[in-house]
């Protein structure tokens, strides 16, 4: 399947049900006389457990992607230290989120569901003083890609790196602020803009650029989803090695 095919309308007439796998995620959608039935769960054995939701006759289903509703931390494949003034381009794959959106003419989309398309695990980004909660990403940012790495529920993310301190920085785990980042779509798979980092030595953090265009490798990409949360100007946080476990919180 490829990584776009699964994204649009989903047709379903009275009587017609669908199932929509992405990940570990299963999506199950069933319509009655004016109703919507919804499932959406990771363990593809479970009995469905239903939510019902009212429906206009005239009332079109959809699903989109979405970025997830944290910041993600990544490690890299093989950890370095970037020297200073040099910079550096890696890749992270970042898993989407699914939404069911109600969609009506001449109406805002109404999202009735909005689910990630993996488990990721919980984890603390900052100090014991100060810091945010975030997820986990598994998988490792990488220098390369091949195709073999583009799926139906992950985006690809390109990471720039520039060191604009004094010292070298250690690059081993990084944080990805996804709710600022937009979606595109070109050929058969997904990409999210660039982001721009410059590491400064500051307290402060690094300052950090959403472009909200598609990076170099897909020139003519099309929007398919805007970011969760606008990015202020100027935005400056802390991106480098602030790990700290939930568990070495006592949670």
């Amino acid at each position: 399947m490829n990584a776009t095919d699964v994204w649009g309308e989903i047709a379903l007439e009275p009587g017609e049900s669908r199932t929509v796998e992405l990940g570990t995620l299963v999506l199950h959608l069933k319509r009655t006389v004016g109703e919507l039935w919804l499932h959406a769960g990771h363990d593809a054995a479970a009995e469905p457990k239903w939510t019902r939701w009212a429906l206009p006759p005239e009332a079109g289903i959809h699903v989109r992607p979405a970025v997830p509703d944290r910041l993600a931390v990544v490690s890299h494949e093989n950890p370095y230290n970037l020297p200073p003034r040099a910079s550096a381009r890696v890749f992270v794959r970042i898993p989407l989120n699914v939404q069911v959106v109600v969609r009506e003419a001449d109406e805002p989309d109404v999202v009735i569901a909005d689910v990630p398309t993996l488990v990721l695990s919980d984890t603390w980004w900052g100090t014991f003083t100060e810091g945010e909660l975030a997820y986990w990403i598994s998988t490792a940012a990488r220098a390369e890609i091949t195709p073999d790495l583009f799926l139906p529920h992950l985006a690809m993310c390109p990471f720039r790196l520039t060191n604009e301190s004094k010292e070298a920085l250690p690059i081993r785990h990084f944080a990805v602020r996804v709710t600022h980042l937009t979606l595109f779509a070109s050929d058969d798979r997904i990409w999210t803009d660039e982001v721009r980092v410059r590491y400064e030595g500051s307290e402060e953090g690094s300052e950090i650029d959403f472009p909200a265009r598609p990076p170099a490798e897909c020139p003519d990409g099309r929007a398919i989803a805007s970011p969760r949360s606008t990015s202020p100007r100027g935005l400056r946080a802390l991106t480098f090695d602030k790990l700290i476990t939930l568990t070495s919180m006592g949670v």
